[in-house]
């Protein structure tokens, strides 16, 4: 899945093995994977927060993989697992210059919430979005 993760998004804005770790091994916080054969081609880490919000905390999607309605099938995972764990809220971020995951969140019923200064360090701002469920 890291592997993936540095495929799917610049240096900067690609997780440390350590984010894998903490929320897999020590959260254990919901991930769906999409395979094909026997080879991850995409997943989704969630995280349960508190006061009944949860939050996307990454999707990838191999490049070759895109467009087949993979991303959207994790979304609905993740959303249905945080909403039978009591989350009300999701949260996520979005790079302000991904055009193409902005346009995909909207499409879920995603609001556009903020704008978060300098998120991902030099590699730029982001947009917060959250969706009720």
């Amino acid at each position: 899945m890291w592997r993936i993760d540095q495929v799917c998004f610049d240096e900067g804005i690609a997780f440390s093995p350590d984010i894998f770790f903490y929320h897999l091994l020590i959260k254990t916080d919901p991930a769906f994977v999409a395979v094909e054969g026997v080879k991850i081609v995409a997943f989704i880490l969630t995280a349960r927060e508190r006061n009944n919000s949860g939050q996307i905390v990454t999707i990838d999607v191999l490049p070759a993989h895109r467009k087949r309605g993979i991303g959207r099938k994790l979304m609905e995972l993740a959303e249905n697992s945080l909403s039978e764990a009591g989350v009300k809220t999701i949260k996520l971020q979005s790079a302000v210059n991904n055009s193409v995951a902005i346009s995909f969140y909207k499409k879920l019923d995603y609001t556009q919430k903020g704008l978060l200064k300098n998120y991902y360090g030099n590699s730029g701002d982001a947009f917060l979005f959250a969706k009720e469920i």
